[in-house]
């Protein structure tokens, strides 16, 4: 068969644009996935993501907000639950405290800081229920305001009146527990008095042989100490000064209990932020100064917590 020139040209032209039309397709190369990229989705607002700026402080008040609360309800979370026994689905028991009947007296002493907890200590009353619902608890405030921890030590062994509050003396209350505070937020012009005024207290405590725990309460803040409608609203060096002495002087007097061999309810490394800084949300907006109804839910669930970690009550 004789093809003319005509034929073979036509037949080549319409080679080349046919292979023209596909080329884009064949030379295309596969995607690659990057392993490492994180897909993002439709439903993801990217301006709300965390930059290396966020404000630290900001993050660790909105999470401090519910740490009482979690501890607080640590010992309901059973690991796991017992198989059903003829049908009715029966729950383990809480890791913690205590269901079983019985009374216990426990007397803190201290400062302010534990004044403002109230008469009776109603947080506290609260927190230790969630451990032991079936106690019957006595709870009695020895906390005066403004108390350096040398008057603390004068009045150890007298009877207490104040406000609505007349005990006896708290060597004499008969208490299974006393707490101490550090009494750290009045603090002493010298540190090596403060201790030794500190550890004369634990001495006069323990010769009851009862059992005593140490309490260091929330960490304060300092550009803002004092600062509020019923503060004391000192002037920005002096209100500073002041906080960093109350730390130093919390710092020695956890030190100084851990060397008596105390069991050491610390509140104050928690609300401890890395800019040294306490919680505010931990800290009564009116003052400045003393906790908050936050804040005093929380050291009460770290008081409950310690104490049924320790099995002082079982």
């Amino acid at each position: 068969m004789i093809i003319s020139a005509k034929t073979l040209l036509a037949f080549f032209l319409c080679g080349a644009i046919f292979g023209l039309a596909i080329s884009p397709f064949v030379n295309q190369k596969p995607q690659t996935i990057n392993p490492q990229t994180t897909p993002t989705f439709a439903y993801e607002n990217q301006d709300d993501k965390e930059s290396p700026e966020t404000d630290q402080t900001t993050i660790k008040e909105k999470f401090a907000q519910i740490d009482y609360e979690q501890m607080r309800l640590r010992f309901l979370r059973s690991e796991n639950n017992k198989p059903n026994v003829l049908g009715t689905k029966t729950e383990s028991k809480p890791s913690l405290g205590s269901d079983k009947n019985g009374q216990a007296t426990i007397a803190l002493i201290g400062d302010s800081m534990v004044d403002t907890m109230g008469t009776n200590l109603p947080y506290l009353k609260t927190s230790l229920k969630n451990y032991y619902p079936n106690y019957q608890f006595n709870l009695l405030n020895y906390g005066i305001g403004g108390e350096t921890v040398d008057k603390g030590l004068a009045r150890v062994n007298q009877n207490l009146n104040y406000k609505d509050r007349s005990y006896n003396a708290i060597t004499a209350s008969n208490a299974n527990i006393i707490i101490i505070d550090s009494f750290a937020y009045n603090p002493m012009d010298n540190l090596e008095d403060y201790k030794q005024n500190l550890q004369s207290l634990i001495n006069q405590i323990r010769l009851n042989n009862t059992t005593v725990f140490f309490l260091a309460t929330i960490a304060p803040l300092k550009v803002d100490f004092g600062k509020g409608p019923l503060g004391i609203n000192w002037d920005k060096d002096t209100a500073y000064t002041h906080a960093t002495k109350i730390q130093t002087q919390m710092e020695a007097a956890i030190i100084l209990a851990k060397a008596n061999g105390l069991p050491v309810i610390d509140c104050y490394h928690q609300t401890l932020q890395s800019n040294g800084e306490g919680i505010k949300s931990y800290v009564n907006s009116s003052d400045g100064i003393h906790p908050s109804e936050l804040g005093h839910n929380f050291i009460a669930s770290q008081i409950a917590y310690t104490l049924a970690l320790k099995k002082i009550l079982n």
